[in-house]
């Protein structure tokens, strides 16, 4: 608890997949940098932004979320955690119009482990995703992967993997 604060830069996939008959999982790969706050030895808040690309550059995802933490063995160098997130999010075709790339609410829960050695640790983490659905997209498009990813709900998992820095 001497040094509450943390940045953390994570790497990782996501998989998303629309709640949509005969949609497909699409694959992304992701970046999420985190601020973080331990307000007491097992539990922190952090505030998240995270992008990521897929299917070659053709589709994107982004969300802004606020995560809390909970550490069982907080104290010790290796630790397990368990994590809940509120935030949105936006998952479409790369140019999309603006309708098709408005953010809407997601949830993200999951847990992982962490090594820490001094000022540094690292980590992997797994996470369950969903993101609402959007009512407002309305495209030719309809039925591409794009669309879907647009239009419906989708849930999928999130593997990252990342290093943290605490001060």
């Amino acid at each position: 608890m001497r040094r509450p604060w943390s940045v953390e830069l994570e790497l990782g996939g996501l998989s998303l997949t629309p709640k949509t008959g005969g949609a497909s999982a699409s694959g992304f790969g992701m970046l999420e940098l985190a601020v973080s706050y331990r307000f007491a030895p097992a539990m922190e808040l952090s505030l998240a932004l995270d992008g990521g690309s897929g299917d070659s550059g053709n589709l994107t995802t982004g969300g802004l979320y606020a995560d809390f933490h909970y550490r069982f063995l907080a104290e010790r160098a290796w630790n397990v955690f368990a994590m809940g997130g509120v935030g949105i999010a936006s998952a479409a075709a790369k140019n999309a119009d603006a309708a098709s790339t408005t953010s809407r609410g997601s949830l993200r829960l999951g847990g992982g482990g962490e090594y820490r050695f001094g000022l540094l640790a690292l980590d992997a983490e797994l996470r369950f995703v969903t993101i609402a659905a959007n009512r407002q997209v309305v495209s030719t498009d309809q039925g591409t992967t794009a669309y879907d990813l647009a239009r419906y709900h989708a849930n999928g998992l999130e593997l990252l993997v990342g290093a943290r820095v605490y001060f």
